[in-house]
């Protein structure tokens, strides 16, 4: 029996693209920001009702649908986060199951 490996095979620590996975953290950090500032904005309106907001009008159509957005929002930030294992190849060569679920 051989320890060799195929280069088919081979698993990529993420080594040779550093980069890249700084970039899939930082998205994945504007996604979860997003999502938390929305829904601190939900549950408390005054933090957005400063007469200099932007995106005070966006925040009042988003309040009338609550329940929506919530809806819409949880499970969200839930997939964000675990948004990056999906690009995690230990993950995928250790526990395909999992990684297939994610």
């Amino acid at each position: 029996m051989s320890n060799e490996v195929s280069g088919s095979t081979e698993i990529n620590n993420g080594s040779r693209y550093p980069w890249l996975w700084a970039l899939i953290g930082f998205l994945t950090l504007i996604g979860i920001v997003v999502a938390a500032r929305r829904y601190f904005v939900l549950m408390s309106p005054s933090i957005g009702a400063d007469s200099v907001n932007p995106a005070k009008d966006l925040d009042a159509n988003f309040a009338r649908h609550r329940g929506l957005t919530l809806a819409h929002i949880i499970p969200a930030a839930f997939y964000i986060t675990l948004l990056p294992f999906q690009f995690a190849n230990r993950l995928l060569a250790r526990f395909p199951r999992l990684h297939r679920w994610n």
